[in-house]
């Protein structure tokens, strides 16, 4: 089994309770011509913004999307993940380019080493601990995460099947509220946006990978890993 203080010798910032929770975001209102003006099909760039304990709370100041098919491998076996990453799929776009390191210390138990400089894209800014390294560290009860992995599955391939209402886009990255409401006006035909893709999207296949994704699947537990130099398996 990995240690959970394996992946690095920062400090302890903190040590909660983990609770996994996801709130809806786009990257881009667009038309399916490549965006040239006057298109009656405008589409949207659609994802999951990951929410924990002591992240950051204003999408605004955040550009990481939850990419479910590494949170869900977090589950089989220990590792350091891409469970959050940029919209285009380059971590370090969105400051999030450590990973998370995961740890299974027992049956029952997940833990997570969030480093705050690595991940600081996750975190408020500024983050209340200021700029001292250090990690934050989440302990989740494997049966809720499980259960929780398998809600998020289902909840995603829905919204990425559905086309999406105005008023149910949620956080818009490129232009906010103003953008959305210019959408509306040059698109009054329109009551709702098809998904063109689904984020992170750093190979062209996410929306059709979630889709394939059993959320009834079982969870295989210890697969065999390669250990890295730093004793984790290199980044998934």
């Amino acid at each position: 089994m990995y240690s959970a203080d394996a992946s690095t010798h920062a400090p302890l910032i903190a040590a909660l309770p983990g609770v996994l929770s996801i709130r809806w975001a786009s990257e881009f209102i667009l038309a399916d011509n490549g965006g040239v003006s006057g298109s009656t099909s405008p589409c949207i760039d659609a994802g999951a913004v990951l929410m924990v304990p002591l992240c950051g709370t204003d999408l605004g100041q955040r550009s990481d999307f939850l990419d479910v098919e590494q949170l869900w491998r977090s589950a089989e076996q220990p590792g350091r993940y891409r469970i959050v990453n940029c919209a285009c799929g380059v971590a370090s776009d969105a400051e999030v380019d450590a990973g998370i390191a995961v740890s299974h210390p027992d049956r029952s138990t997940i833990l997570w080493d969030i480093g705050v400089q690595g991940m600081r894209g996750m975190f408020p800014r500024p983050p209340p601990w200021g700029d001292q390294p250090g990690i934050i560290r989440l302990a989740f009860d494997r049966d809720e995460y499980e259960r929780r992995i398998r809600e998020f599955v289902r909840a995603m391939q829905a919204r990425a099947v559905q086309p999406i209402r105005w008023d149910a886009i949620g956080h818009l990255h490129c232009g906010g509220d103003r953008a959305i409401e210019a959408g509306r006006a040059e698109y009054p035909q329109v009551e709702a946006l098809p998904v063109r893709v689904w984020l992170p999207n750093f190979n062209g296949t996410q929306r059709e990978e979630l889709l394939a994704m059993d959320a009834d699947a079982p969870f295989v537990r210890g697969l065999p890993v390669e250990e890295a130099e730093d004793g984790w398996p290199p980044l998934g």
